[in-house]
């Protein structure tokens, strides 16, 4: 599965049906394009985050809004999510320097990073969240995915990791979007020494020049 699933969705009738519904609703009579639309969809969004509203997002049907959205996600499934090893594992480097930060007393009590949405992202599939069974296919669409990015990559989207110091044990609470999240096979509080093991392989293994390898023919 390639790029060519976001090709079979652009051909899709779904799509299709909801260009000409565009088109109708302005006496256009097929003027517009996929990418005229897309366009519009694009200016709806910024411009509603920025302003509260856009007249832009008045031209659109809803269908058309979650077409996108849709795309949008199965655009990112194949850039930063898991439908490429090499696109989340160079992400273990961040993961490292939380590890790092949380294991050296010296360091200040807080490190702040800021980043693109696409960094971000990789950083999710690396961690193993938002990870759909099988996968996300143009076929899934108007299915419940998990790897909905209109949900979880919005403007100021971000993850922290707050450790506490409970007695014997360090423990461990993610947010995402400030709200309680839990890793993969473990709590709302994970154990500091469970995180580690279950990334094991990502504190051991992060070499850009091993991951990011391409062996030439």
């Amino acid at each position: 599965m390639t790029y060519e699933e976001i090709v079979l969705f652009r051909e899709s009738d779904v799509v299709k049906n909801v260009i000409a519904s565009v088109n109708r609703a302005l006496n256009l009579n097929g003027t517009l394009t996929f990418g005229d639309v897309e366009l519009m969809h694009k200016a709806c969004i910024h411009e509603a985050a920025s302003f509260k509203y856009s007249v832009w997002c008045a031209l659109l049907p809803f269908d058309a809004i979650k077409v996108f959205e849709f795309q949008n996600s199965l655009d990112s499934y194949f850039k930063n999510g898991y439908m490429f090893e090499v696109s989340y594992k160079q992400a273990c480097s961040l993961f490292n320097e939380m590890i790092d930060h949380f294991e050296n007393e010296d360091t200040p009590t807080t490190a702040v990073y800021f980043s693109h949405d696409g960094a971000l992202l990789k950083f999710y599939a690396h961690l193993g969240l938002f990870k759909d069974d099988n996968g996300l296919k143009y076929t899934d669409y108007k299915e419940d995915y998990k790897w909905d990015v209109s949900k979880i990559g919005p403007f100021a989207a971000n993850i922290a990791f707050v450790m506490f110091k409970c007695a014997s044990k360090e423990k461990v609470a993610v947010l995402f979007n400030e709200r309680l999240i839990n890793l993969p096979n473990c709590g709302e509080l994970c154990d500091f020494e469970t995180i580690k093991m279950q990334y094991n392989d990502s504190i051991r293994n992060c070499s850009y020049k091993k991951i990011c390898n391409i062996t030439k023919a």
